[in-house]
This record gives structure tokens, C-alpha cells and sequence, in this order.
């Protein structure tokens, strides 16, 4: 076991431990002067296949006696051993204090205890001893000496004592000397004065620690008297105590002023107040300066030149200017609004139109309508300025075509060549028989007009009524169904039935007119047109009324009208 200890030497052993089974290891710290704390700790070292028992064998020693030490110092006191029979180690006391007790395992077997006792008995002394279980031996023992404190000796009174010793006590100077009782010293007011003032000085005096005298106002061990300062001008120049220059107010002042210069003196390192305006060792006047122009050129002194207001105005106006003058540095009034060296009148502004933007003065024709039905509505539009006259958008335009057409009849007749077809129907008060006749148109399909789209189909009949070459007046009820083919089975149709009549009644006398557009076959693209031709069918029925009378009616003059749009 290797011993260390805690504030101390490590005691010397009378015995070879590393003979035995069992060893120890003692630290110790000892009271200081007129103190009482003291600790003790002990290591026992032991295999743990051994049975090991502790025995305190000790007491109060004889060369001491209970009671203080000296005055106001530490006591001896009795104290009882615990236990008289050896009892299991981490529990035995010393000096009848118990251990505070620790327990450490190595791997080669060992085990470690420590114990350890806080402030022991002063004057303790005698044996710890460490006895094996079975045999009763004592394997190791500890001696302990708990030695008595000493006491401060007081030399002023003769004696030991741990209490106050009536000593004279010294002072401190405000300056942290020490001062002797019964010893004087001066002191001064300042350690240092001005060049014209005295130094004040002061006896100070020590009695048992307190010090006579203002100390607290003569609290310096010396003082001298400064040397009266130099100054230092604004501009960086040494003037001496006393010591007097001309300063000026500016370095410089602009042409057409005076230089203002001023007597500046220096007392004692501080310059006369008006140093702080006068703060230049010289000063010179300028010479006439020239000007900047707003627009940034040199304009010289008493020099004018013409500005304007602005840089440009727009078509129509006129620039505006005005002389500037330069007068030593400084534009006259009249620069801070006329402030362009040149100004152009800008071009007149373009226009934007159907044709893009254009320039002024431009001008083209407009249409209404690039794709109208009827003839083209055209205005001439011009741009002034930036605007342009007129509303009309079409660049272009492309009007409507119409196109009549004559039928052809099922029994090979051509209306436009024979003149007309007989087509007969008797009229009552009732009604007469209503009669139906077939027409359609056979046209060349209008290859001229690709691209573009029927947009209206106008049906044309006239009739005459009358009977033995004569005319009457009545009511006729007619009305026709179209069919346009679009396909090989394919039609626009104005209906899926036969006509009806009653939707359109015409008043008679002689001759009537029929005048339809038909509708239902309108926005009809020239290209879906079926095969190289168009065919167009019309089936009409039509029926007399009148006051009584029969009368035959004839149908001729049938054609329609085709119209063609760009759309």
C-alpha cells in the first residue's frame, strides 16, 4: 500500500508493513495556532479473503489538562472511547470519533478502506490497531498524537493568549504611509498648485491608531508648483504664457470682401475666448471665380450666355430662353429655371392606325366593314400630330356578290327562255283546290366564290289571277319549302314536311308578287358545296280566295337571288 497525506509530512513507521497482510496509509493536517480543526484519514488495505477486526486503544494524554489552552484559547476535553473489544474497522472510532467510512475493490483481491475523523480531542493519544479475526493477532497498528495547539504571545502585556493584545496601534496616512504611535507628519492641501498660488500644509498626528488633523483636506505628502502653460493657436503654433498673435477669422474671403484679423493672447495654456472665431494664421482674398452653368460648362465672371426653360417642346411651340450672368462664382437669379443650354421643337407625333404606327401627316382610305353585304362604305383618315382622324378600321374591303338564278322545271321547260308555266288552281268563297309545283336550280358550283359564304338566298314568284281575260281581286295563301344539298345524302332544309299553308297570305288584283328570303339557308360555305355542282330545290303550294268566283292562277317569273360574302 503506498501512503499519502493531506497538508502534511508523511510519518515515519517503526514496522515493515509489506511483510503483513494488512497495511496502512495515514494522512493528517494538524490545527493551526489557537485553532481546534484538525482531520485524520486512514487507508487500510486488506485481502478480501481475510477476516480483519480494529480496536482503539486510546485516551487523553497525561501531560496535558483539561481546560484552555490560555486566554480565549482552544479547550481540552475528556472524551470516551466507544468501544473496548476490537469491532469491524470501517466502524471503530479514534479518540472516541467515528469515521466517515469509504470501501474501494482492485482486481488483484484488495480491498481499501478509509476512514476519516473530523477534529479529533486535542491532547489524544495512544493506538489503532488492526487485529486478525481468527488468530487474534495484531497485524498493524497506528500511534496517534493529537498535539495541543500553541498560543500568540502578546509582548506589549507578557503573556500568551488567543484573545486581543493591547498593543498602540499605528496609523495610515491618506497617502498610505504608515505612521508610528505617537509620530507627526505634515500634509498637504494639493500635491500640485498653480504657478501663482502658495502650498497649504498641515500637521498630521498618530495616537493608538487615530490620526489627528484634517486628513481628509491635507491628504498629499507633497506639493509643487506647476510652471505656467503654453498654448497651442488653432493653426498648430506654440505661443507662450502671455503671449499675443494676430489671428483672422477666415483663411480666405471671396473676391469684392475684407480680411477681419484679431489680437489673440495665451494665459496660463488658454487662449483668449475669441480664439474660437479667430482661428487662422493668415488670410488672403480670392480672385474672381467663374460659374457652372446648370448644364455643367465654365461660364466665366461677368460673362452671360442664353438658357432656356426646357430642352424641347412639342410640335407647334416655341422655346423659351433667357441670359444667365456669372458674377464671381454666383449664376443670377434667373438659372435656377433656366436651366438647358439648348432647346429643340420636337417632331410632330405619330399616329397609331389600321395600318400600324404612322407618321404625321400620313393619310389612307378606311372601310367600314372589310367583308360587307352590300357596297363598301369607305373614309379618308389622317394623322396630325398624333391623332388620327376618322373610324374606320377595314384596310380592305370586299363586298358581297349577288347572283340571280332561273330554275329548272321537271317537264325540261326554262322559265327564262318559254316566258312562264301554267299553273292552274280553281278559287271559292271557301277556297279553292290548293296546288303544289316543284322547282329546283341546277348551277354550276360557283368555284368563283371560294371562300366565301351564302349568307342570303331571296325567292322571287309572280302570280296572275283571273278568268276568261279577266282579273279579280282575292286572298292567295302560299308557301315554300327549301332544300340545299351538301353531301350525298346530305341537305340544309327549311323543314322535313310538306309546306303548309296560311304563313304567308298575299292580297291579290290581277297580279301578286311573292318575295321571300329564305332564312334557313343562310352561312352556307361555297366550299361544302356538294359535287361540281349547286342544287337548290323549292317546293311550293299555293290556293285562291274570293268573293265567289272561280278563277285560274299562274305562276312565272320565278327566280331567286344568291348573295356571296366574304366573311
Amino acid at each position: 500500500m503506498v501512503f499519502g497525506f493531506q497538508n502534511c509530512a508523511r510519518p515515519e513507521f517503526s514496522f515493515d508493513v509489506a511483510s503483513r497482510s494488512v497495511a496502512l496509509d495515514v494522512k493528517s493536517s494538524q490545527a493551526p495556532i489557537c485553532g481546534e480543526e484538525n482531520l485524520f484519514s486512514v487507508d487500510i488495505a486488506i485481502n478480501d479473503h481475510e477476516k480483519f477486526h480494529c480496536l482503539d486503544e486510546t485516551k487523553l494524554s497525561k501531560d496535558v489538562t483539561e481546560g484552555a489552552v490560555c486566554e480565549s484559547g482552544p479547550v481540552v476535553k475528556a472524551f470516551q472511547v466507544m468501544s473496548k473489544v476490537p469491532q469491524d474497522c470501517e466502524r471503530t472510532t479514534m479518540c472516541g470519533v467515528a469515521p466517515v467510512s469509504t470501501e474501494k475493490k482492485y482486481e488483484d483481491g484488495k480491498i481499501v478502506y478509509t476512514l476519516k475523523y473530523q477534529n479529533l480531542p486535542l491532547g489524544c493519544e495512544g493506538k489503532v490497531k488492526v487485529i486478525k479475526t481468527e488468530s487474534l493477532l495484531v497485524e498493524s497498528e497506528q500511534q496517534v498524537n493529537v498535539e495541543v495547539p500553541a498560543c500568540s504571545y502578546c509582548q506589549f502585556e507578557s503573556k500568551y493568549t488567543c484573545g486581543y493584545c493591547n498593543a498602540p496601534k499605528s496609523c495610515t496616512t491618506p497617502w498610505g504611509s504608515v505612521l508610528a504611535h505617537g509620530a507627526s507628519v505634515n500634509g498637504a492641501a494639493y500635491g500640485v498648485v498653480p504657478y501663482n498660488q502658495e502650498c497649504s500644509f498641515q500637521q498630521l498626528s498618530c495616537n493608538d491608531g487615530v490620526l489627528s488633523g484634517n486628513a481628509t483636506t491635507y491628504r498629499f505628502a507633497t506639493c509643487s508648483k506647476q510652471s505656467p502653460k503654453v498654448c497651442t493657436t488653432p493653426w498648430g503654433e506654440v505661443l507662450a504664457h502671455g503671449g499675443v498673435i494676430a489671428a483672422a477669422a477666415r483663411s480666405s474671403v471671396p473676391f469684392g470682401q475684407t480680411c477681419a484679423y484679431q489680437n489673440v493672447g495665451c494665459t496660463d495654456g488658454l487662449l483668449s475666448p475669441n480664439s474660437s472665431v479667430y482661428k487662422y494664421r493668415s488670410c488672403v482674398v480670392q480672385g474672381a471665380t467663374n460659374c457652372t452653368t446648370p448644364w455643367g460648362a465654365s461660364l466665366g465672371h461677368g460673362s452671360s450666355v442664353d438658357a432656356f426653360t426646357t430642352s424641347s417642346v412639342s410640335f407647334g411651340q416655341s422655346c423659351s430662353s433667357q441670359k444667365i450672368t456669372c458674377s464671381s462664382g454666383s449664376l443670377s437669379a434667373n438659372s435656377a429655371s433656366h436651366r438647358y443650354a439648348s432647346c429643340v421643337v420636337n417632331a410632330p407625333a405619330s399616329c397609331t392606325s389600321p395600318w400600324g404606327t404612322v407618321p404625321s401627316g400620313y393619310s389612307n382610305k378606311a372601310y367600314l366593314s372589310s367583308a360587307p353585304d352590300g357596297p363598301c362604305s369607305e373614309q379618308i383618315r389622317t394623322c396630325t400630330n398624333g391623332i388620327m382622324s376618322g373610324t374606320y378600321t377595314a384596310t380592305t374591303c370586299t363586298p358581297a356578290v349577288t347572283v340571280r338564278y332561273y330554275p329548272s322545271f321537271p317537264d325540261g321547260k326554262d322559265l327564262a327562255k318559254d316566258g312562264d308555266i301554267n299553273t292552274y288552281a280553281s278559287a271559292s268563297t271557301s277556297g279553292g283546290t290548293a296546288y303544289s309545283f316543284n322547282v329546283f336550280w341546277n348551277i354550276p358550283k360557283p368555284t368563283e366564290y371560294a371562300g366565301r359564304t351564302i349568307t342570303k338566298i331571296r325567292y322571287y314568284a309572280k302570280y296572275y289571277i283571273g278568268n276568261s281575260g279577266h282579273c279579280y281581286t282575292g286572298l292567295m295563301e302560299a308557301n315554300t319549302r327549301w332544300r340545299v344539298q351538301v353531301g350525298a345524302s346530305s341537305f340544309v332544309d327549311s323543314g322535313t314536311s310538306s309546306p303548309a299553308l296560311s304563313p304567308q297570305k298575299l292580297g291579290f288584283s290581277c297580279e301578286i308578287d311573292q318575295v321571300t328570303d329564305v332564312t334557313s339557308l343562310v352561312n352556307i360555305p361555297v366550299d361544302s358545296i356538294y359535287g361540281p355542282r349547286l342544287f337548290v330545290y323549292a317546293d311550293t303550294v299555293f290556293r285562291l280566295k274570293n268573293g265567289g268566283y272561280d278563277h285560274t292562277g299562274r305562276a312565272y317569273e320565278v327566280f331567286i337571288e344568291v348573295t356571296y360574302q366574304l366573311l
